[in-house]
């Protein structure tokens, strides 16, 4: 059946918050939706729950992975099943207002856009912010540099829009967990003609302390998936825009930079992957002042990336010595 919105949640080991995401679904006051619930091979009872929810509602879907795969294949899954003319991608810790479908498909079917996005509230524990998507009156280049580009924005993940679900027919998909919303996001702007934006929080994401993106242990990770998202980013850009990539100037280097260090600083990332590797052009701008951080630091940098001799010895007793400081 044909429906206006599909909601897709990818669901992995995510019992504790998972009724909450999903009652947030089911009371829209929009009613024109369906909801595929695509299981990563969950080890505790998030299985269940999905399929108690489904005999309760005809318009929730599950789907089950026959391993663990990821995030952003997870996704990639549940839009093989699709039927939507919207996507609306809803992570199975957050959970959403009861009138977000229906004001961003009523904005996305009135101007006929492509993409609507709105703000959204993060909470940590007792603590909210308000985060606004920060579009309203930028131009095409200026959404794509500040949620695809720009390292550290906070409106790059999928889960504050609606996209129109012909976009993905032509988005690539990364099979990391780390960023990929960033990458998915870069790629559906480019290819909107018209995108829009509602200045309220309609979505509720929250930080909670079993996450990935909050476990210690996950930092090399972290570190090397990011690293490899930009590399995707940097491939992509270079296809569609060819010289004018400098258009995302100073942007994208510094973002490049930023990942770069963050790699070389870490002696077990720096053997995983290697940064001269990812957009050499970015070399060009390590003395920036667009990029902020300390001119020693720089040259330290420097010097790793130009393959100086004993350039990470030098480094790493730049950085020792920084520690002692």
């Amino acid at each position: 059946m044909f429906a206006k919105i599909t909601v897709i949640v990818p669901v992995y080991n995510s019992e504790e918050y998972l009724c909450k995401c999903l009652d947030s679904i089911l009371a829209q006051t929009f009613e024109d939706f369906e909801c595929i619930l695509v299981d990563d091979f969950s080890k505790d009872n998030s299985v269940k729950i999905c399929e108690n929810y489904a005999k309760k509602d005809k318009r929730v879907t599950v789907i089950k992975n026959s391993e663990n795969m990821g995030a952003s294949l997870t996704r990639k899954k549940g839009l093989d099943y699709a039927k939507g003319e919207y996507i609306q991608f809803v992570d199975s810790d957050d959970y959403i207002e009861k009138d977000m479908m229906e004001k961003m498909y009523e904005k996305a079917s009135a101007e006929s856009l492509d993409i609507v996005f709105c703000d959204f509230i993060m909470h940590q524990g007792s603590e909210k912010k308000y985060i606004s998507a920060d579009i309203d009156n930028r131009s095409k280049l200026e959404i794509i540099k500040h949620i695809g580009v720009t390292i550290n924005s906070l409106t790059a993940g999928l889960y504050n829009k609606i996209i129109k679900k012909h976009i993905f027919d032509e988005v690539k998909f990364s099979n990391t967990n780390y960023a990929e919303d960033k990458y998915i996001s870069l790629q559906t702007t480019c290819y909107a003609e018209k995108i829009g934006y509602i200045n309220t929080a309609f979505y509720n994401y929250v930080r909670n302390s079993y996450s990935l993106s909050n476990n210690v242990e996950y930092d090399l990770r972290r570190k090397i998936e990011h690293f490899d998202n930009y590399k995707l980013i940097a491939e992509f850009l270079i296809e569609k825009y060819g010289k004018e990539i400098v258009l995302f100037e100073p942007e994208f280097s510094d973002s490049i930079n930023y990942l770069k260090f963050e790699i070389i600083s870490d002696k077990k990332a720096r053997v995983i992957r290697n940064v001269n590797e990812l957009y050499a052009e970015a070399n060009k701008r390590i003395f920036s002042k667009t990029w902020k951080t300390k001119t020693v630091a720089k040259i330290l940098f420097y010097l790793v990336v130009r393959k100086f001799p004993f350039a990470f010895n030098i480094f790493d007793l730049g950085l020792f010595v920084r520690r002692l400081k």
